[in-house]
């Protein structure tokens, strides 16, 4: 898959470490994985700082906390691959979310995809955030064009 994964925080960092070995254990091996570490206490630095040394990730550490958009920008900014994935530090996986999401992409000729996102514990349980739409507008004119940008699976 031509993916670079793009792993920002968010106002916490609790789940950092289980939230990366998840990601690990449910996507494919060998994908670039571009981690923006911005203000995260030292046992997570040190956690994001060991995977780097193993090459495992980029890391792109800031020493302030900034937005989840900031980082975004700087990880995208790195990205070298057709899709960047942008998930938070703190989300839980199942098998094949990314192949799903790729695969959506593709078939819908998306500019963007967006998962299906559940909240609370257990994992999966609570729906967040399902699918939506997302229109591009002329910025002079304002016109919507003629394509409408929507994915859901």
């Amino acid at each position: 898959m031509d993916v670079t994964i793009v792993v920002t925080q968010r106002e916490r960092f609790g789940m950092s470490e289980q939230s990366f070995e998840d990601l690990l254990e449910n996507t494919a091996n060998h994908l670039p994985i571009i981690y923006v570490d911005s203000g995260s206490p030292k046992s997570v630095q040190d956690y994001l700082r060991n995977l780097s040394k193993e090459g495992q990730i980029e890391w792109c550490r800031v020493d302030r906390f900034i937005t989840p958009n900031e980082a975004r920008a700087l990880g995208l900014f790195r990205v070298e691959t057709k899709y960047a994935v942008f998930i938070d530090n703190d989300v839980v996986f199942q098998k094949g979310w990314l192949e799903r999401m790729v695969d959506c992409a593709e078939r819908r000729n998306a500019a963007a995809v967006i998962p299906l996102t559940c909240e609370g514990w257990p994992p999966h349980t609570t729906i967040h955030q399902a699918g939506g739409q997302s229109l591009a507008c002329d910025s002079d004119s304002g016109e919507r064009p003629p394509e409408l940008i929507e994915a859901m699976f």
